[in-house]
């Protein structure tokens, strides 16, 4: 008998759960197979988790990935059994000893699942006393961390510290830090945070800043987005026009989430037309699908910043223009870098003058705040306050009209710089 033919329905089906598993804009990634680029960053974890007496701070903005780094580095760790690598998530309410009792709630957690290595069992109850005390301070914490260290080497991933408001917590860090570093205790904590500079995240001693190696995570060159892109399409098993995955990393603006996020509505496109290549107008209807289904936060940025009661305005061409102009690895641009974006976008060679009372607009409450400032008069950088914001201008202006694919192409490919 010939083999039964599979139901049109189970394989598209199927094929929206394959995609859905690695395009995953919403969650971080966390398998190893599914992550792409970030390799140096990856490599230089690595080291200062194998490194006596070092620690480390990932710091840059929003959306550039930092959490899957973090996610993926430390499920390699655990997952050679030769390290207790345990990654905690901060909030606003935390404190010095609230975060060490998530430490030990999920030690607990890894010790029930099996991810911890064996011989430890003993060490994690020993370490789980002095750490879960009520007056934990940077003693009880090195205590239970040497504990723990003489079994295993330990490695502790304190995501989203930009979010603690405790400026004494901060402070009791830097203290722990340096008290590890000095007893060369085989324990590593890796900041993880939004920040501009290490100063911002933790305050620090100036005596660990030898001990504290920085990781800035910029915006993903090209060739990083696109490795996003193919490794998703190769676990998915399909594959993609070249314009269309040139779209898909042009639009994306350096920011991974947009990559996922436009890749996944793009390949499901193409699932839902029987294909398994992506095609231009694949990437069009997804365009068309991540402006319909933007957070309304951005939505509602996006109206107050671009509508005015005058006929004739600029708004929205200006900060279609920020959101083309060329930046920095931490987002920035200068007026200058507007000039030549405005004029692909409008056709007329407008002056500094002419829109520089837009870009101060958008710094105001009145039509945002939509752009940050930073520098003096004269010497003004601005950036994008929600990094995430960015491609959703570039997509509403393709939607609109204002701005077409070819615009992209010749107007700005964000490129980290080395």
């Amino acid at each position: 008998m010939g083999q039964a033919k599979s139901h049109p329905d189970h394989d598209f089906l199927s094929m929206v759960a394959r995609i859905n598993r690695v395009f995953r804009p919403s969650v971080p990634i966390d398998d190893r197979d599914l992550f792409a680029g970030r390799i140096a960053q990856l490599q230089s974890l690595v080291e200062i988790a194998t490194t006596d007496g070092q620690h480390g701070v990932v710091y840059g903005e929003r959306g550039v990935g930092k959490t899957s780094l973090a996610s993926v580095c430390r499920s390699a760790l655990a997952n050679s059994r030769q390290f207790v690598a345990v990654k905690i998530n901060c909030d606003v309410t935390d404190n010095f000893a609230s975060i060490w009792g998530k430490f030990v709630d999920a030690l607990s957690r890894m010790h029930e699942s099996g991810e911890l290595p064996t011989g430890s069992v003993k060490a994690i109850e020993r370490a789980a006393e002095a750490l879960g005390a009520m007056e934990v301070g940077p003693r009880e914490a090195v205590d239970g961390l040497t504990i723990l260290a003489k079994a295993h080497s330990v490695v502790v991933f304190i995501d989203e510290f930009d979010t603690v408001l405790d400026d004494m917590t901060k402070t009791l860090f830097a203290n722990t830090v340096k008290a590890l570093s000095d007893y060369n205790v085989r324990a590593t904590i890796i900041f993880v945070g939004v920040a501009d500079t290490v100063d911002e995240l933790i305050m620090e001693h100036e005596s660990i800043g030898r001990n504290l190696v920085q990781i800035l995570m910029p915006r993903m060159n090209s060739e990083e987005l696109q490795d996003i892109v193919k490794t998703g399409l190769r676990a998915a098993e399909m594959t993609a026009e070249p314009a269309a995955i040139s779209q898909l990393v042009r639009l994306s603006q350096g920011l991974p989430h947009y990559t996922h996020l436009l890749a996944q509505k793009a390949a499901r496109s193409a699932a839902s037309g029987g294909r398994k290549r992506i095609r231009v107008e694949d990437v069009r209807e997804a365009i068309a699908q991540a402006v319909a289904g933007a957070q309304q936060s951005i939505k509602s940025l996006y109206h107050a910043a671009t509508t005015s009661p005058q006929r004739e305005h600029l708004y929205e061409k200006v900060l279609t223009a920020c959101a083309l102009a060329k930046c920095d690895d931490l987002g920035f641009f200068a007026p200058s870098d507007v000039r030549e974006p405005l004029q692909m976008v409008t056709g007329k060679n407008y002056q500094i003058p002419a829109f520089v009372r837009h870009l101060t607009d958008f710094c105001e409450v009145t039509r945002g705040p939509i752009l940050h400032k930073r520098g003096t008069s004269h010497k003004f950088r601005y950036r994008f306050l929600n990094p995430l914001l960015q491609p959703y201008v570039l997509m509403k202006a393709m939607a609109n009209g204002l701005i077409s694919a070819e615009t992209l192409k010749e107007q700005n490919v964000y490129q980290a710089r080395p």
